[in-house]
């Protein structure tokens, strides 16, 4: 999780950080309410620091009080709130440059404030080019971030956009028995369908493209309103194999109970722990799914596809 500056940002990432940013595909944009320091500079006690933020909502002013251990290294005179827009403390050498600085959107997490905890998510997206590139190598060139930015800045200039990176390395494949339906298919033909799907392991592309649809159809978001700008025509077609595979559901997870984060959107409530659970037996419900329709709009398109395919 980061914010957009961090893009393009010259430090270096930690190991376990890097790790994460290298192998995911998937990301989500959102936002939550901006924190700025207050200009009074901060307190040391005990091996602790502490010290205001200050956030708006609706117009009117929060004030939040922060709390982290904190020790001076070697070189290091004195911790000062950064000049406006004091969007940062850090520490000062003796010939006035500075060594450390800790960010104020990441220390309002150690305020215990809810407002920095929730974030609504306002667009989920994909980037995989075979695997070469990163969510990061994405963003940094992304016109629909950009949008975001601008809409932010000119109507919620109270806000903050935030990215997370998520990683979906493979998937699990589950099976059920109900022989109290009388109207499932039975016999050979349920046999090679199962064989089918287990013998055909889905790609890395396929499992990103899935994360992807599955998130949008959850969410909702209000920036991917346009299917085909979500998923290209490449894209497409690799659903389109999936679609073959004739799966009859598909569930996609995301897990924030570890950490203080919720997330939402206009359609989802807050919550730490998303399940976006979809039953695509149905042959409509599956299309739905897949154009984030009710089905009907994309089967010729879908069609022609899947001819192209075979």
């Amino acid at each position: 999780m980061y914010t957009p500056d961090q893009l393009h940002a010259k430090g270096k990432m930690k190991d376990t950080y890097k790790d994460i940013a290298d192998n995911s595909h998937i990301y989500l944009i959102c936002k939550r309410p901006k924190a700025t320091f207050s200009n009074e500079d901060p307190v040391i006690h005990d091996g602790l620091v502490s010290g205001k933020i200050i956030s708006r909502m609706g117009g009117k002013e929060i004030i939040s009080e922060y709390t982290i251990p904190f020790s001076f290294e070697e070189n290091e005179v004195s911790l000062n709130v950064a000049p406006y827009p004091h969007r940062k403390i850090q520490t000062l050498k003796a010939d006035g440059s500075w060594e450390r600085y800790w960010p104020s959107d990441m220390l309002a997490f150690h305020t215990g404030n809810e407002i920095y905890h929730n974030l609504e998510v306002l667009y989920v997206g994909q980037a995989f080019a075979d695997g070469r590139r990163t969510a990061i190598d994405r963003l940094r060139t992304h016109s629909t971030l950009q949008k975001i930015l601008a809409d932010t800045m000119d109507e919620y200039p109270d806000d903050q956009i935030f990215i997370f990176n998520l990683v979906y390395d493979d998937y699990i494949l589950l099976t059920s028995f109900d022989r109290r339906d009388k109207n499932s298919i039975g016999g050979d033909e349920d046999n090679a369908r199962l064989k089918s799907i287990i013998d055909n392991h889905l790609s890395k592309k396929e499992v990103v493209c899935l994360a992807e649809a599955g998130l949008i159809r959850y969410f909702q978001p209000k920036y991917n309103e346009i299917y085909r700008e979500s998923f290209p025509a490449s894209d497409l077609k690799i659903l389109a194999g999936c679609f073959d595979l004739d799966f009859s559901g598909l569930t996609v997870e995301i897990e924030l109970s570890e950490s203080p984060l919720k997330l939402y959107s206009e359609r989802v409530k807050l919550k730490y722990h998303h399940i976006a659970a979809f039953n695509l037996a149905d042959e409509e419900e599956r299309l739905g799914f897949f154009s984030l329709s009710d089905g009907k709009e994309v089967r010729s398109i879908l069609d022609d596809v899947i001819k192209m395919k075979r």
